[in-house]
C-alpha cells in the first residue's frame, strides 16, 4: 500500500518535477567519489592487517563500480547539454542505470562490512560498518524522492552485515545485528517523512515561477517574459559617409 501511493506519486508529478528530480540525482560527484576513497583505506588497512583476498577483491570491486558511477553521471551531463531536449521516457532510463549503480555500491558496502566481521578485526570492522552508515546516510538524503531505490540501498547495506551478526551465538553480535536493522527503519522512516514534503515543496517552486510569467487575469505572459526582448544591446550606428553630416535630434 505504501509503495503503491509512491508510485502513484511519482507519476502525477509533472514532466518538469520529474526533470529536476532526475538532473538532483547526477549533480554531485563528491558521495560517490568519497564513498570509494574511503573503501579503498579502509580495504587496504584490512588487507594489510589481516592478508584476506576477499576484502581486496571486494575494495577493487567499489572501486570500479564508482568510476562507472563517474562516467554515467558525466555522461547524463553531457546528455543534458546537447539537443534534443530530454524527455521523460529517456530520463527514466537514465533514472534507472542511477538506481543500479547505487544498489550496486550499497551492495559491494554491506558485503565488505559483513567480511570484516567475520575476520574479528574490531576495528577495521568498525571502520567499514561506519562506512556503511554513512552511505546509508546519504541516500537518505539523495534518494528521499526515489523511495524503492532507497530502500533497496539500505537493505543491502544492511542485510549482509545483519545476516553475519546474527549468526554469531554471542550477545554482542546480536546486539549489533539489533542495532543494523534499527538505523535502517530509523532511515526509511526519514525517507518517508521527506517523500512528500519535497515534492511538494518543488511543485509549489514550480508553479510559482509559472505564475510569475502569466498575467493573473488575462493568462498571457507578462512584462517580465518580454522584458528579454527589452535586453537587446543598441546597433552602433553607420560609419558617416564623405560630406554626409550627423543628424541631431529635433529639440521640442
Amino acid at each position: 500500500m505504501f509503495f503503491n501511493r509512491m508510485e502513484s506519486g511519482r507519476a502525477s508529478i509533472s514532466d518538469a518535477v520529474y526533470m529536476e528530480v532526475i538532473t538532483g540525482l547526477h549533480g554531485t560527484t563528491m558521495p560517490t567519489i568519497l564513498a570509494a576513497a574511503c573503501q579503498a583505506m579502509v580495504g587496504a588497512i584490512t588487507t594489510y592487517e589481516t592478508g584476506d583476498i576477499v576484502t581486496a577483491g571486494l575494495t577493487v570491486a567499489g572501486v570500479v563500480v564508482a568510476i562507472v558511477r563517474l562516467f554515467e553521471i558525466f555522461a547524463f551531463r553531457r546528455r543534458l547539454s546537447c539537443p534534443p531536449q530530454l524527455g521523460r521516457a529517456e530520463a527514466a532510463r537514465w533514472e534507472r542505470r542511477y538506481v543500479a549503480g547505487t544498489v550496486a555500491t550499497a551492495s559491494v558496502l554491506g558485503v565488505f562490512a559483513a567480511r570484516s566481521i567475520v575476520l574479528g578485526d574490531a576495528l577495521c570492522s568498525v571502520m567499514a560498518i561506519g562506512i556503511g552508515f554513512g552511505f546509508g546516510a546519504g541516500v537518505v538524503a539523495r534518494l528521499a524522492l526515489r523511495p524503492v531505490a532507497a530502500l533497496l540501498d539500505l537493505v543491502a547495506i544492511a542485510a549482509p552485515a545483519a545476516i553475519v551478526t546474527f549468526m554469531q551465538p554471542d550477545l554482542r553480535h546480536v546486539g549489533l545485528g539489533l542495532l543494523i536493522l534499527m538505523y535502517v527503519a530509523a532511515s526509511f522512516e526519514m525517507v518517508r517523512l521527506s517523500f512528500n514534503a519535497s515534492i511538494n515543496q518543488i511543485t509549489l517552486k514550480r508553479q510559482f515561477e509559472q505564475l510569475s510569467r502569466l498575467d493573473p487575469m488575462t493568462g498571457a505572459s507578462n512584462r517580465s517574459v518580454l522584458a528579454t526582448d527589452d535586453c537587446r544591446p543598441y546597433a552602433r550606428p553607420r560609419p558617416l559617409q564623405g560630406g554626409e553630416r550627423p543628424v541631431r535630434p529635433s529639440r521640442r
